[in-house]
């Protein structure tokens, strides 16, 4: 089966380039299995930008009026981008999302397809509980 993988840009003009492609896999891999190639360091790289980021990761299922994938949205995790480590993942919902097959997935989908889709968090730096109680009141 076809998964599609996206992302969003991180800049201005970030953009003018799809970052869209599509990935062949076994209908049997886990969504956790998949997430986990994506992310390796030796996988395809999310964007790089000065600083450290986080993503939103999503899977996007499209809805029988809905072929934009903007109808089921299950956000999975958080990945952090440390500058000069490798990234780390915060997992946002229960194993059994991690677990569930990439097949299973696409069969609640109205056509069959699935996006995994990375939202760019600017502000995704790690902050101190201290600083965020002095910036913001705590």
């Amino acid at each position: 089966m076809l998964v599609t993988v996206n992302r969003g840009s991180v800049a201005m003009g970030d953009d003018a380039v799809s970052h869209k492609y599509q990935v062949e896999v076994d209908p049997d891999l886990s969504v956790g299995a998949f997430l986990s190639q994506l992310i390796h360091p030796a996988g395809p790289p999310l964007a790089s930008v000065h600083g450290e980021v986080s993503w939103l990761v999503q899977l996007r299922l499209a809805k029988a009026d809905d072929p934009w994938h903007l109808g089921e949205r299950m956000t999975l995790a958080v990945i952090h981008v440390p500058v000069g480590e490798p990234p780390f993942i915060l997992p946002l919902t229960s194993s059994w999302a991690f677990k569930e097959t990439l097949g299973a997935v696409a069969d609640r989908s109205a056509d069959g397809s699935v996006t995994v889709y990375f939202d760019y968090v600017s502000a995704g730096q790690r902050r101190s509980y201290a600083w965020f109680a002095k910036d913001f009141g705590g």
